[in-house]
């Protein structure tokens, strides 16, 4: 081979392999007929089911008939931005939609960072990690940092560090812990910071 030919393809390589690391990152989104949203990458696509890796749950195999919808991101549209983006369905902006289920289906929700829904049972949040059985994913420990918000189906108790143990329906929404009591509508508002609930 001539050198010339050898550093022009060892050029094409490298430019090739630049714009692969660069190029904005593909999220797709999975949405169950349960209402938990799964965001991460469609792997490979059957007539009867659909293998997804999720950010969180990892590589999942769904069948087509527990899929309501499958939203494809065209890897142009990989920059996340907070700004709407003319034809982008509002179902597929993150920060507005909920399934929905939240509040009114007995299970509980988690909405991670990562935009991901969760719906299930929330065994406890304690030491900075919630223990969360999700309807699809099983038994997750996840760090409460990860977790953007929560809502719990049933009322539970719920123990700040120096303040009286609460009893109530909970919902964690970024940095506030709400507490709604079961009897009066009563409503304690908390900070975020190192919350037992059981």
């Amino acid at each position: 081979m001539m050198p010339g030919f050898q550093a022009r393809k060892s050029f094409q390589l490298t430019a090739v392999i630049c714009l692969w690391l660069i190029s904005p990152v593909k999220a797709d989104v999975l949405l169950g007929v349960n209402g938990e949203r799964l965001v991460g990458t469609i792997l490979e696509e059957t007539a009867d089911s659909v293998v997804f890796q999720s950010e969180i749950g990892g590589r999942v195999t769904v069948l087509r008939s527990r899929i309501r919808e499958l939203q494809r991101t065209p890897a142009t549209q990989g920059a996340q931005t907070n700004a709407f983006q003319a034809g982008q369905p509002a179902a597929s902006m993150s920060g507005l939609w909920q399934p929905p289920g939240v509040g009114k289906d007995g299970f509980d929700w988690l909405q991670l960072k990562s935009d991901e829904w969760l719906k299930g049972h929330l065994d406890y949040v304690q030491d900075k990690k919630v223990q969360f059985e999700s309807d699809k994913l099983e038994n997750l420990t996840l760090d409460f940092k990860d977790v953007r918000r929560l809502y719990s189906a049933k009322p539970m108790f719920i123990k700040f560090d120096q303040l009286e143990q609460v009893f109530g329906t909970v919902i964690v929404s970024n940095d506030v812990v709400e507490v709604i009591g079961p009897v009066a509508p009563v409503k304690s508002t908390f900070g975020r910071a190192k919350p037992t609930l059981v």
